[in-house]
This record gives C-alpha cells, structure tokens and sequence, in this order.
C-alpha cells in the first residue's frame, strides 16, 4: 500500500524512546568494508533517497523524493565519481514518489513509484532516461489506481515492474512488462485476498521473482515468471507472513527480507525450498533491503536501529556461511537511515542511499564503502 511505503520516510519524525537492543548479528566480525560519506546536497525542504542504481564508478543514479513548496515530488540525483548533480523529473502531478530504479547502460535507466491522478489517489508512475532526460512512460490500460513498488531491466527491450492495484479498497498483485516499445500487464496470479508486490527480483526471463504478501498482509506471496507462457506461477512460500525485499542471484539463490515493521528476518531459497538465515540485528530493529546481486557471492542486508532516541544505521554482509558488520558513518547527528543497497557489479564497492537528520527535516543520505573481498 502507498501509506505503508512512505510510512518509513516519516517515521523518523516520531519521538520514540525506545531501549537500545543490544543483540547483535550471530557470528559477525570487525569490519572489512571503510565508509565514506558521499551524501548530496539538500534538496527542497526535505528530501530522502529511496533506491539506487550504480552502473560505473561514474555513473551512478538515486531515485526518492523531496518535499517542496507545493507537495513532494519525485528526486533524481546522478553521481559523476566526483560529486551529485540534481536532474528534474519530467512533469508530473503533486505528491510523486520514486521508489525503484534499474539501469542497462547509461541511455537505459527506468525508474518507477506513484503519483496523484485525477481523483486524488495514487497511480502507477514509470519514467524512462534516455541519456538526455527523464520522460513518462504510459501505463497500459487497467492500472490506472495503484502504485509500483520496484523495477527489473534487462535490456533496452525487456524490462518489468510489480506492484498493486487498487479496486474498490482491496489491493491486487501487478507485473507490467516493457517489450521495447509499450508497457503491458502480465498475468500474474491474483489470490484476491489483499495482496500486492514490493519486490522483483532475477538475472534473466528464467530467473525472475516477484514478492509480496496476501491476506492483508498475515502470509508471504512469492511468484516466478514462466516465459513460455508469459505468466506468473506461485510459488512454494516462506515461512514468514510479508516479503518487504527480494533479491536473485541464480534459480537456487535467492534471497527475501520482512517484514516493514516488526523483527526483521531473512530467508534463502535454493531451489527446493525456503529456509531462514540466521541475522539479528536486534528486535527493534528496521531491515529495509536485501541485495544477493553480487555474482561473486556476497549479499547484503541494510537498515536502521533506535539507539535511545535517535537512530543509526546498519550494513551488513553475508559470506560463506557468516555474516560481517560493516556499519557506515553515522552522518546524522540525530539519524543516519539507509533505505537501499547496491553493490557496484564488478568491483569491491557497495552503496547506500537513504536519509539523515541533523534537525526535524530529513536530509539525502548516499555513502559508498571500498571493501576486502575473500578469495
């Protein structure tokens, strides 16, 4: 649901006095990874990275939105290896949001969230830059009421996004596939019990997952795309009730995290069926992401804890059976909460992006961590 996407970039906003947790993750070391803070500058009144897509050390954009005189709109900063350079979105409604980007090469960035449309409510927002600028792309017809949740491309002819559709106040599973010239709805299973996506996730047509939840958000909903049949087949489910992140490194390793709220938890699927991954960040704790991309074998989880009334951040990185703490800089003096991570493909670096706060208002957060890698 949209109220339950943005609730994450206002909650910080909330006086909490909460009780440090004190548990730790099972089994991690000292860092390995140097942070550094590479945040940009504010933007608006209040601003929040949300996702991100490194493409090269050069060529690296976040998506999310800031808050201007007027409402929120959507954020598009693009990192050059030296600094942030702040790009318009194409024109919009009030109150648009980014919420997921993915990027083929530097003429091929897609990125996708929600806007206002016409009745006041939300509806599915794809953007598409071109290596000039951002331009809109339509929605196919029936998806007029909703939002998207994340994006996958894999070409400049392929590409999906899933998400929810709203009807009549129940929310439907959606999946829109790019062909190379139009988005089009794919047939996805509909449990039509209150269910939507957050996540998509895959290396290629054979590989490709999309994560949820149905019944309102008391069981996980996981599907895998068929493209012989150009469907969407469900899945044997995790044990846990809501997939927040997913992410594919192969057909046997695959990675989900949950919930938005509450303990956070991992599972692995390897191609016969889900099992948990031992993390514990701490009870009170908030896991926004999972990232299993790195094809080298390293997957990352991010996210943030309340430490007395403030709030840091989070990053750590499993290996070989154990997980290693790599917490970036504290940037904020009253929160540092990253809400994505990316490795860059190819290297031995690996991002954040998020929000800060030095004040009441948040602030866009970016930091890049240069780490060791086993042999």
């Amino acid at each position: 649901m949209l109220k339950a996407k943005l609730t994450r970039n206002y909650i910080l906003a909330v006086p909490m006095l909460i009780v440090v947790e004190l548990l730790r993750v099972a089994g991690a070391e000292a860092s390995s990874c140097s942070w550094q803070n590479k945040s940009p500058r504010p933007v608006g009144t209040a601003a929040t990275l949300l996702t991100i897509a490194p493409i090269s050390a050069n060529n690296v954009w976040a998506a999310g939105w800031a808050t201007q005189k007027d409402g929120g709109d959507v954020l598009f900063e693009h990192f050059d290896g030296a600094s942030w350079q702040t790009y318009p979105p194409p024109t919009l409604h009030l109150n648009a949001y980014a919420f997921g980007l993915s990027a083929t090469s530097s003429t091929d960035v897609w990125s996708v969230g929600s806007q206002t449309n016409q009745g006041g409510g939300a509806a599915p927002l794809i953007m598409h830059w071109n290596g000039a600028s951002w331009i809109v792309s339509p929605n196919p017809e029936g998806s007029a009421n909703g939002m998207l949740s994340n994006v996958v491309a894999f070409s400049k002819h392929l590409a999906f996004a899933a998400g929810e559709i709203n009807e009549s106040g129940t929310f439907h599973p959606i999946v829109e596939r790019f062909d190379g010239a139009n988005w089009k709805l794919s047939n996805v299973f509909d449990p039509e019990n209150d269910a939507e996506f957050q996540a998509i996730s895959g290396t290629g047509v054979n590989d490709l997952w999309a994560g949820g939840y149905q019944n309102g958000g008391s069981e996980p909903l996981i599907e895998k795309y068929d493209p012989a049949k150009d469907s969407w087949v469900e899945m044997q489910q995790g044990a846990r009730d809501y997939i927040y992140s997913l992410s594919a490194r192969s057909s046997n390793d695959v990675w989900a995290s949950g919930p938005e709220t509450g303990p956070p938890y991992i599972e692995h699927w390897n191609g016969s069926f889900w099992s948990p991954v031992k993390f514990s960040p701490g009870a009170s704790a908030v896991l926004e992401q999972v990232n299993a991309s790195d094809p080298s074998g390293y997957t990352w989880a991010t996210g943030w804890r309340p430490s007395g009334e403030k709030f840091v951040a989070f990053s750590d990185r499993y290996y070989a059976g154990k997980w290693e703490r790599t917490d970036p800089v504290r940037v904020g003096a009253i929160s540092t909460t990253p809400f994505a991570i990316a490795p860059l493909l190819g290297s031995n670096k690996v991002w954040v992006v998020g929000s800060y706060r030095n004040t009441s208002l948040e602030m866009p957060l970016a930091e890049v961590a240069t780490c060791s890698v086993e042999q």
